[in-house]
């Protein structure tokens, strides 16, 4: 899923947020969560394993890894992307709920308690680059 462009101008904080429920084979399919100023190199965070629940995912515009801080430019996207291979299928993959994009224009943007991971979890961080399709 793709999103933009839109403006950070006059921003100070924005971020993209959402609940992720995730059953993948660790380290060859994966959720991410990932920002673009060209519509064409993405960078971010992805997840992979097994969340056992939903947990909170998010992607902060001004602190992009790679892209630094967003805010101000007048072009953004995001995206969400599911990648996978085909060597071992489970029979779930990713889930995704209540997409929240926000721009905030005063302070920061209001935060509410993190959600710690269920027990049993066993899910992996790290970052992200990738170039995305062009809609035809």
């Amino acid at each position: 899923m793709k999103y933009g462009p839109f403006s950070l101008v006059g921003a100070t904080a924005a971020d993209l947020k959402f609940k992720l429920w995730l059953n993948t084979e660790s380290g060859y399919d994966y959720v991410c969560r990932v920002a673009s100023i060209d519509n064409n190199n993405f960078y971010g965070s992805c997840t992979d394993g097994n969340s056992s629940g939903w947990i909170d995912r998010t992607l902060d515009l001004a602190n992009v890894p790679t892209l630094g801080n967003l805010l101000g430019q007048p072009n953004v996207w995001v995206a969400i992307v599911f990648f996978s291979d085909d060597s071992v299928n489970y029979p779930e993959g990713g889930y995704v709920d209540n997409v929240v994009l926000r721009k905030c224009p005063s302070g920061t943007c209001p935060t509410s308690a993190s959600q710690a991971l269920p027990s049993g979890a066993r899910i992996v961080e790290f970052p992200m680059q990738m170039t995305l399709p062009k809609a035809k």
